[in-house]
C-alpha cells in the first residue's frame, strides 16, 4: 500500500474549503495514533499552516492517508490550544526527505481564531 501521494498530483487536486493561515513563529504539535499492529504511536510535528478545517504539518516519517489521529498543541502566535481528532487527508515527501501532511478535523473547531 502506498503511504505517500505524488506531490504534483496532490498540489493539482487541492480544493480547500477555507483559507489557510501560515504560522508566524515555530509551533510543535503532538500526534497520537495507532499503528497497523494497534500500538499507540506518539510523534511530534512542526506546524506549517492551519485553517478552520484542518492543519498542515511537517514530519520526519509518513503517516498513512486515512489514519485517524489525536492532535495536541498550540497555534503559534495565537495563544490557542488545540486538542482534537483529525484524519490524514494527504501526505507527500519533500525534497529534504521530510514529509508534509494535511489533516482534516473530524469535529468542528469553533474555538479556533479565524484563519
Amino acid at each position: 500500500m502506498n503511504h505517500v501521494e505524488d506531490p504534483v498530483s496532490t498540489i493539482q487536486t487541492q480544493r480547500r474549503r477555507s483559507s489557510r493561515r501560515a504560522v508566524s513563529e515555530p509551533a510543535v504539535i503532538r500526534i497520537v495514533f495507532k499503528d497497523r499492529m494497534g500500538n499507540s504511536r506518539h510523534i511530534t510535528a512542526d506546524l506549517v499552516d492551519w485553517s478552520e478545517a484542518g492543519l498542515s504539518l511537517t514530519l520526519v516519517a509518513p503517516i498513512e492517508i486515512g489514519t485517524i489521529i489525536q492532535l495536541r498543541g498550540r497555534l503559534a502566535g495565537e495563544g490557542s490550544d488545540i486538542s482534537c481528532p483529525a484524519t490524514i487527508a494527504w501526505c507527500t515527501e519533500d525534497k529534504d526527505g521530510r514529509f508534509r501532511v494535511g489533516l482534516e478535523f473530524t469535529e468542528r473547531q469553533s474555538d479556533l481564531p479565524k484563519a
